[in-house]
């Protein structure tokens, strides 16, 4: 098995040599609080509120933070429902959450609450 160690000489190499803007991210799906590394921010924890997980993957980018986000730290469910955080109720399910902002008609936007990985 491949060391952390070995794993941050290889991301900085591949960082120097990409000559990226930004910090590659990576993501970890935890079981357990416990697990959570020492020193990542919990959004509910140390910022006091929710965050979008678009947010806190810019974030991570930009200023190389490791955040930790449980299902209540997401701010949005779109992100909860594909990594499996929560279930899809009906109401989203109906399309309620696109319609009417994203899409203009209600099947359709059922359709797109259906089709969600």
């Amino acid at each position: 098995m491949i060391s952390l160690k070995k794993i941050h000489e290889c991301s900085k190499e591949l960082e120097q040599w990409l000559r990226m803007r930004v910090h590659p991210i990576a993501i970890k799906m935890l079981k357990r609080r416990d697990e959570v590394p020492k020193g990542a921010i919990i959004p509910t924890r140390d910022w006091k509120h929710k965050y979008s997980l678009c947010q806190a993957f810019a974030r991570s980018q930009r200023d190389g933070e490791t955040i930790a986000m449980f299902k209540n730290d997401n701010w949005c469910v779109e992100p909860a429902l594909g990594l499996g955080l929560v279930k899809p109720t009906p109401f989203f399910l109906e399309g309620h959450h696109r319609y009417p902002d994203s899409v203009r008609d209600l099947k359709a936007a059922s359709e797109w609450c259906k089709n969600m990985p």
